[in-house]
């Protein structure tokens, strides 16, 4: 039967939910908030674009050639609602009517000439790695990217394929953190590629969702980024703007401090417990006090409120004691994002800039991860 295609239900909502990441809530062409299924035989395709990103997810069919380009939303909305197991899909004008257990809903789409379809550009270069290893170190390093989106090249991650690896680097000036990565390269050299964080926050997310840790291959031309994982295929389009030169002198710079905090999640539980208080200030960046002296690392924190006053071990190694005043959330981040049991803590005062703390991964789980915080402006 010509346009008509069976879907298990479960299947192609969970398609359709990742899709619509790409979909657009403001663009002025109504297309653009819907998604695209087409089949050609056993596998139907679910893609959504905005013009500056592109979602594909396949999932298994039965039935001939089928395309249709249907309301993101409602879709996705009568697909959460319909009963489980296998569903059909029948062309109805520019829409669809769907049958499941003995009934049918009619859903009003578009002509399918209307929706984008982007020209496939060579590719330059690339790498290959595992999805969860991609995933796992674009959400390392991400949250360091600028939320501003009038500074382009501080809202994105920087990628620099050089060696036999891939570094990940992002700075919203404030903060700066970067990971190497070993993958398996392919294609020129390239630095200075920059990934706008809200398509990688999407593309962090797609690969959470897929099944089991198969491969990820990453495709760069001269204005996008591909992505293919599973099932899965996105394109984004690249920042255009040059993110800041020779960052990784930073990490070099001789340090006036060093100590060693040896239980890394215990630091994190003090400072999530000095920011109840700290928080209360809306006016003001929740503020965390540091004094390292000894073989302690006194935390502290508070507002008209109340406040923490806690003590830590610690070993200092150089310096012999520090004093200063950091954004909570801003050491949090960068805490979490580590996988060691221990942390160690330098402070740069020499910089020929500001002075600014060096925090590295120590211990058990220890690896290339480097992050440098700003201290608060007093």
């Amino acid at each position: 039967m010509p346009d008509v295609i069976c879907v298990d239900r479960a299947c192609l909502s969970g398609a359709v939910q990742l899709a619509r990441k790409a979909v657009s809530v403001r663009s002025p062409l109504p297309v653009l908030s819907c998604v695209r299924l087409a089949s050609g035989g056993e596998t139907l395709t679910v893609a959504a674009t905005d013009l500056d990103r592109e979602i594909e997810v396949a999932v298994p069919c039965r039935g001939g050639d089928f395309e249709a380009v249907l309301p993101a939303k409602e879709l996705a909305e009568l697909l959460r609602l319909l009963p489980d197991g296998e569903i059909e899909f029948e062309k109805d004008g520019n829409g669809a009517v769907v049958r499941y257990a003995g009934n049918s809903a009619q859903i009003s789409g578009f002509p399918a000439d209307q929706f984008p379809q982007r020209p496939e550009n060579a590719r330059l270069a690339g790498f290959s790695t595992g999805a969860g290893d991609l995933k796992d170190a674009l959400k390392r390093v991400v949250f360091a990217a600028s939320d501003d989106p009038t500074r382009p090249a501080f809202s994105a991650v920087c990628v620099d394929l050089e060696g036999p690896g891939v570094r990940f680097t992002a700075t919203d000036t404030y903060r700066l953190v970067t990971l190497p990565l070993e993958v398996r390269r392919f294609g020129e050299e390239r630095k200075g590629v920059l990934l706008p964080k809200g398509a990688v926050n999407d593309l962090i997310g797609v690969l959470g969702a897929l099944e089991g840790d198969g491969e990820a291959e990453v495709f760069f031309d001269q204005s996008g980024a591909e992505v293919r994982a599973g099932s899965v295929r996105v394109w984004f389009r690249l920042v255009a703007g040059v993110f800041p030169p020779d960052t990784a002198r930073f990490f070099d710079v001789p340090h006036s401090f060093a100590a060693e905090v040896p239980d890394r999640r215990g630091f994190e539980s003090a400072l999530r417990r000095a920011g109840v208080f700290a928080e209360c200030d809306k006016t003001k960046a929740p503020t965390v006090h540091l004094h390292f002296s000894g073989n302690t690392l006194t935390v502290s924190g508070g507002s008209d409120r109340g406040g923490v006053f806690e003590k830590i071990p610690a070993v200092v190694g150089e310096g012999g004691e520090l004093r200063d005043s950091f954004n909570i959330k801003y050491l949090l981040d960068i805490l979490e994002a580590l996988k060691s049991e221990s942390v160690l803590f330098k402070f740069c005062r020499d910089t020929g800039t500001n002075p600014y703390a060096l925090i590295a991964p120590s211990g058990q789980g220890e690896d290339s991860y480097r992050a440098i915080v700003l201290p608060v402006r007093k």
